[in-house]
């Protein structure tokens, strides 16, 4: 490489790479260094400190390619040596270990009692003594570790971190919450007498269960395979404990809740009213996951109706009377449910599907005006999952089903033009959608590429693709840290990273002079995104 002006980008962004690495943000660190590869591939430290960034991410195999990569190019580097040694131990490649801790010794240019020598030397024997006792090199095992901690999991061990940095606004609370609701599911047990069975657990768990739930149905996919059972069970457990009216029709409901109030009063009521919504919230979310897409919007529709129904008959009855489940919070909750089931019954062309497109994109855009309306009032104590929960996801779904129902419309146009338009407000809508959830949340990579596809389709201008781009680059890693092991499965990680290369590309050719703000540019090869919209759908 020759051209100044290149080498000067590649130390620049260098640079960049080792200011994320101090800073522990080993893949945007990766990233760089990534770049400044593509701008020079034979620069042994490039290669170096990608390796050391592999290996902070357990990317070890990778990181054994770079360094050994990098000691080819410059055999006299220390720190290529150092980096190869600590990926051959880690995938138990003893005789290169050996090799490359032999070479660093050589290296080293320190007193033969240097402490560093020492540790090193100390290392090259543990070597040896591993190859002299046979232990076995690892054959197709991966880099990550077995224990793949789910996300929960990992917002708990941050949320000290959460609370310090007073970030309201993270993914990891609102799962920490969720699961704590599944964790009541846990308790109950079922005991087999002959050919009777019986279950002991907690009568109102499913108010818990529910509640966690309503706040990220993720929960219930990521959780043990023994969860969808359980959940059956806590159903049927629940209905025999309180009798609620889950086999009823909405007119059945409403009859049968206002003559309880005349005969037994508001707790009696409230609490049959408050499990036959929960039965059914739950009953929707089991069937969406089953994929019978018509059963799950039958569910959610009768949710909905008694909900809104229950808000404006009773509004101004006092909440210890009517129950949580007529508060506003609530009903704008299940109807995110709602909308997500109609979203998905239309994209499945459920047959007995009763609504549009144009009627969904109706009703998000109610509820974002709904939501925009009613903000926290200073006087509620909220826990910081709450507010994302009952108002951010909402609104961010609500706003990403407007997307594809515009996007929807740009298939069905009948003109160029018309269609352009279309894709162009889909555009619009999904990184709307994206740039309203926490920053952590894993919802926003599947809901980018969407709307940068339908960007694509709508031959806009760079100017209006680089702040998605960019808004990619800058939450990728965020997102790795709380859904990394999960959801870094190849195709994604391919189509991440084609758009962050795609605008680094464009950034070059501007600087080259070849394109303008506002040219309309496009990748050689598309890399799809097919998503699905939806928790539901993960």
């Amino acid at each position: 490489m020759t051209d100044p002006s290149l080498i000067r980008d590649a130390e620049a962004i260098k640079a960049e790479g080792n200011m994320l690495y101090k800073q522990r943000k080993y893949k945007a660190a990766h990233r760089k260094f990534s770049l400044a590869i593509q701008l020079n591939s034979n620069d042994e430290i490039y290669l170096t400190n990608r390796a050391a960034c592999s290996m902070a991410m357990q990317k070890h195999s990778d990181a054994r390619v770079d360094a050994k990569r990098a000691t080819e190019i410059n055999p006299s580097y220390i720190k290529a040596w150092l980096w190869l040694s600590l990926a051959s131990k880690a995938l138990q490649e003893w005789e290169e270990a050996i090799v490359a801790l032999q070479r660093l010794i050589s290296l080293l240019p320190v007193p033969e009692n240097d402490p560093q020598r020492r540790q090193y030397t100390s290392q090259l024997e543990n070597a040896r003594k591993a190859l002299k006792k046979g232990s076995p090199r690892r054959m197709n095992i991966p880099d990550e570790p077995n224990d793949i901690k789910p996300p929960w999991v990992i917002a708990e061990e941050k949320m000290n971190l959460l609370r310090t940095k007073e970030r309201v606004l993270s993914s990891g609370w609102v799962l920490w919450h969720a699961h704590r609701g599944i964790d009541e599911l846990c308790m109950l047990t079922e005991r087999q007498s002959g050919s009777n069975a019986s279950w002991m657990g907690k009568p109102d768990a499913l108010v818990d269960l529910c509640n966690g739930l309503m706040r990220d149905e993720r929960v219930m996919m990521l959780h043990s395979p023994q969860l969808l059972s359980k959940l059956q069970s806590q159903i049927l457990f629940q209905i025999f404990v309180y009798g609620c009216w889950d086999d009823l029709d909405v007119d059945d409901v409403k009859e049968k809740a206002l003559q309880m109030i005349e005969v037994k009063g508001w707790t009696s009521t409230r609490d049959a009213l408050s499990m036959t919504i929960r039965v059914w919230i739950v009953q929707g979310m089991l069937t969406s996951q089953q994929h019978d897409h018509s059963l799950a919007l039958q569910h959610f529709s009768r949710v909905n109706e008694i909900l809104t129904w229950g808000c404006t008959v009773w509004h101004d009855v006092p909440i210890k009377d009517r129950g949580c489940i007529f508060e506003w919070t609530f009903l704008r909750n299940a109807k995110l449910h709602y909308l997500s089931a109609i979203q998905l019954a239309l994209r499945h062309d459920v047959e007995d599907c009763r609504f549009t497109v144009r009627q969904l994109l109706s009703l998000c855009r109610d509820l974002v005006t709904e939501t925009d309306l009613h903000p926290p009032t200073g006087g509620i104590e909220l826990d910081p999952g709450f507010y994302s929960s009952f108002w951010v996801y909402p609104k961010a779904y609500a706003l990403s089903f407007m997307g594809w129902c515009y996007g929807e419309n740009g298939k069905k146009a009948t003109d160029a033009s018309s269609a352009c338009a279309a894709y162009s407000k889909s555009f619009d809508y999904f990184y709307q959608a994206a740039k309203t959830l926490p920053p952590d949340e894993d919802l926003i990579v599947p809901m980018l590429l969407e709307g940068l596809d339908n960007a694509y389709l709508a031959n806009l201008p760079i100017n209006k693709i680089l702040p998605l781009i960019n808004l990619m680059d800058q939450v990728d890693c965020e997102v790795y840290d709380f859904w990394g092991n999960i959801f870094d499965v190849p195709f994604r990680i391919k189509a991440i990273e084609g758009v962050i290369a795609f605008g680094d590309a464009f950034a070059q050719s501007r600087r080259a002079g070849r394109c303008t703000d506002r040219s309309i540019v496009k990748p050689k090869t598309m890399v799809r995104f097919s998503f699905i919209l939806s928790s539901r759908s993960f």
